[in-house]
Formats: C-alpha cells, sequence, structure tokens
C-alpha cells in the first residue's frame, strides 16, 4: 500500500524550489508595487494618512473633528455642572437666611395630582 500525494495541495513538499519559485512570483512585484505605491500616495497627501486607534482607523480630519465634538460636549457638561452648583449655593444661601421655605407635600395631595391619569 503506497500513499500518493495529489499535487495541488501537496507541491510545496515535494518541490520546496518549484512552490517558493511560484509564491514569488504570485505575490512577485505587482502586489508589491501596489503596496508600495499606496504608501507613496498616503506620503505625499498627509490629509488621508489614517491612523489606527484601537478598532478604528480616522483620518487626521476625522481625528480633529471628533476631538472638537469631544472637547464641545466637555464644554456643555462642564457648564452644567457650573449651573447646578450655583443653583445648589442659591438654594442654601436661600435657606440660611429664611427667604426659602419648604413645603410639605403630603402622599394624598400626590396621589391626587396623579388620580385623573390614571
Amino acid at each position: 500500500m503506497s500513499i500518493s500525494i495529489q499535487e495541488p495541495y501537496f507541491s510545496a513538499l515535494q518541490k520546496p524550489e518549484q512552490s517558493k519559485a511560484k509564491a514569488q512570483g504570485a505575490v512577485g512585484s505587482s502586489a508589491f508595487q501596489d503596496a508600495l505605491n499606496a504608501v507613496q500616495n498616503n506620503a505625499k497627501d498627509p490629509k488621508e494618512n489614517s491612523f489606527q486607534i484601537g478598532g478604528k482607523s480616522y483620518t487626521q480630519d476625522e481625528w480633529d473633528k471628533l476631538l472638537s465634538d469631544f472637547d464641545r460636549q466637555a464644554e456643555k457638561l462642564r457648564e452644567e455642572i457650573r449651573e447646578e452648583i450655583e443653583e445648589r449655593e442659591a438654594l442654601q444661601e436661600a435657606k440660611e437666611s429664611g427667604a426659602y421655605e419648604e413645603s410639605e407635600i403630603t402622599d394624598d395631595q400626590i396621589a391626587a395630582l396623579f388620580a385623573d391619569r390614571g
């Protein structure tokens, strides 16, 4: 009983010199040249360069837009926090000066407000 080696699958095992030459010829100049051209084109136009950050890739313009959106949202959040602090300080001052009176709302009053909705 002999084992025959099928050509398409095991050609590299039978003829290492020929399979290496085929592999180099297949990848050869065209694929390498295409990759080299892509790198050179990206080097010429820096706006089209992309940076891999985590699972995403951003061009310089996209990255700048992302950062400005982030900065805008952070400033909006800081402003909301400032307003909340000012409101709490004003409420505390009103309580200390006696100008603010807390009203006691009972459970029955709350139930009456929502009775028509239920």
